[in-house]
């Protein structure tokens, strides 16, 4: 019996009929994961290769990003997920942007310290810190909870590091003041 779930088509639904049954699917998906959470059931830690196996069999729009010398590399591999997404953000292709940054969200929410870190840094700081397009306003709203709040943190730390070195770079202000002009 093939799993439907690994067999169907990731690409953006184009009829209702399709909306549909994937709103469907993903409904069941959703209370199946809930009952397994409230259970107490827990999922082992996800893994670099975990990510690249997901992507390829259910995201060739991702997978097609990777290519042969950067795969092994957790970063280099997640840079390619946040380009997909870049591409699909500002090709306002939200159904795309809410299905990548679902799979990110439950990744980690259950990731090992490498892909973690990954996450952290080439995905979510490299996709959505210092960008002010509106496309990326819109599509960090659809930022599960845990994501969002783990971008806050790291921009309140972006914010002390800039002012840290506002500090630092002060008494050289007037200095810089007197220089002449290069050509």
């Amino acid at each position: 019996m093939t799993d439907p779930v690994a067999t169907s088509n990731c690409s953006t639904p184009r009829d209702g009929a399709d909306l549909n049954s994937r709103r469907s699917e993903f409904i069941a998906f959703s209370e199946l994961r809930k009952t397994l959470r409230d259970a107490g059931t827990t999922v082992r830690a996800m893994t670099r290769s975990d990510f690249v196996r997901h992507v390829t069999l259910h995201m060739p729009e991702v997978s097609a990003h990777i290519h042969e010398d950067d795969f092994g590399i957790a970063h280099l591999e997640l840079g390619a997920m946040r380009k997909a997404t870049r591409d699909a953000i500002l090709a306002y292709e939200l159904y795309t942007v809410r299905r990548h940054l679902s799979f990110i969200g439950y990744l980690y929410e259950h990731a090992d310290d490498e892909l973690r870190d990954a996450i952290q840094v080439s995905y979510l700081e490299a996709l959505f810190i210092h960008e002010t397009f509106p496309a990326y306003s819109r599509a960090r709203r659809m930022l599960p909870a845990t994501l969002d709040a783990a971008l806050v943190k790291a921009e309140m730390r972006y914010a002390q590091l800039a002012s840290k070195a506002a500090g630092f770079f002060a008494p050289f202000s007037d200095l810089a003041q007197g220089l002449p002009a290069q050509k």
